[in-house]
């Protein structure tokens, strides 16, 4: 399976592909950083 993803899209793809990596071939996300940079990002700069 492929999973193209934009903006929040984005996120919910990140979260398929970190729980389900075998059933993914491919997965492009545009616009979505990634959750561990997203949640490191907030804790450092809460402004």
């Amino acid at each position: 399976m492929s999973i193209v993803a934009y903006d929040w899209g984005g996120a919910i793809a990140w979260n398929v592909a970190i729980a389900h990596p075998e059933l993914l071939d491919m997965l492009v996300i545009v616009n979505a950083t990634h959750p561990y940079l997203f949640t490191r990002a907030l804790a450092e700069h809460p402004a």
